[in-house]
């Protein structure tokens, strides 16, 4: 029953023109104009130095020691005068302050430095955390002092590993904004996560919710066919827009297929469990839940830095919460460290972001699909 269920919502879903059109058409249009509007702006647009005022010198050691591809540094020092003032007259690209230990960005603009920069510190602190928090577990297993005090002198600080951040010449700053597009082709999952519900809505407005009310079938076996209906379709236009943007247009999206694909598959299933729960919440006809979705998920890729590529950049450096909880940034965050940095831990910490976003959002459907079936009776 499952599988025919299944192969039936899966023809359904691609008779849906609005949103092939949305999730298919508009992605590739868009990527083609951003390819014939944007695409040579990286050639007048490359990083040489970038000065900064660093407060803490143990940091500083780090940056200095950050070069390109000539041998020259990436980052200079500002040591004397008003760093805010320096920083409103475009002196000084950031200022990077310390407080507890945690570092704080503060930018004036957003551009290619200032992103340079704040990835550079995002890095360095998460190989900060993960290096102290090996040491904690080891001083809870009381390890051999001498096996700590060698772990410790090869601290994070000391094997920063940045790829493109660091290579000037092959970095391509309007990648950002394919990053951005690829995360918002996995949330507009979403629109199909809505029309799922609404199929199995018994008092829906469409006309199959009332042949479904009447099917002896549970309601949740008929939604979970849905999702996976959703989730197949969603998944084949993503990798349409994939293939059409890194071969048609040539965008390079690095080398990390693997990881890149993983986060398409369970950025996608996080983009319809969202779109589910908004109409699980929400009790309205078709129209206005798709509305309403379609704001929600417009929003979430703004945050991303689809409308504005600096967008990303100044939030994490304002309110780095909104860059963990919004499911659009979350995508573009896992995309873009996938072309910028050499390091695995990095990827799989935000692909555990993008798939406990997702889980979060299972459990709410779960939930709300429950309640629903409870008020049938």
């Amino acid at each position: 029953m499952f599988s025919q269920l299944f192969l039936y919502e899966l023809k359904q879903s691609l008779r849906v023109k609005e949103i092939i059109f949305w999730n298919l058409a508009f992605p590739i249009i868009l990527s083609t104009l951003f390819f014939l509007t944007v695409s040579n702006i990286d050639s007048s647009d490359v990083v040489k130095e970038i000065p900064v005022a660093v407060q803490d010198q143990e940091l500083w050691d780090i940056l200095e020691g950050i070069e390109v591809d000539s041998g020259a540094k990436l980052y200079t020092r500002a040591v004397d005068g008003d760093f805010e003032e320096m920083l409103k007259k475009g002196e000084i690209d950031g200022i990077v302050t310390k407080e507890d230990e945690d570092y704080q960005v503060l930018i004036n603009r957003d551009g290619t430095n200032e992103s340079i920069l704040i990835n550079t510190i995002d890095l360095i602190t998460h190989q900060k955390n993960l290096v102290n928090d090996i040491v904690t577990e080891a001083m809870e297993e009381n390890l051999d002092p001498s096996r700590l005090s060698v772990l410790s002198e090869h601290s994070a600080y000391e094997t920063v590993e940045i790829k493109n951040v660091m290579n000037a010449s092959e970095q391509k700053t309007m990648n950002v904004y394919y990053y951005s597009l690829l995360a918002m082709v996995c949330m507009g999952a979403s629109s199909l996560g809505v029309t799922s519900v609404v199929r199995t809505n018994t008092f829906g407005d469409m006309e199959v919710s009332k042949r479904l009310a009447v099917s002896p079938v549970k309601r949740s076996k008929i939604l979970y066919s849905l999702l996976m209906a959703a989730l197949v379709t969603s998944l084949g236009q993503v990798l349409i827009s994939l293939t059409y943007m890194r071969f048609v247009l040539g965008i390079d999206f690095g080398n990390r297929y693997g990881y890149l694909l993983l986060g398409i598959v369970f950025g996608t299933a996080m983009g319809i469990m969202m779109g589910m729960t908004v109409a699980l919440l929400v009790k309205a006809g078709t129209g206005v839940l798709i509305g309403i979705n379609t704001g929600i998920y417009i929003m979430s890729s703004f945050f991303a830095g689809l409308m504005f590529g600096g967008i990303p950049s100044l939030v994490e450096s304002t309110m780095p919460i909104i860059n963990r909880i919004n499911p659009g940034s979350v995508l573009y965050r896992y995309f873009f460290s996938l072309y910028y940095y050499d390091n695995s831990s990095i990827y799989l910490n935000r692909l555990g972001n993008i798939i406990i976003l997702m889980a979060g959002f299972l459990v709410l459907v779960t939930i709300l699909v429950r309640r629903r079936e409870n008020e049938s009776l």
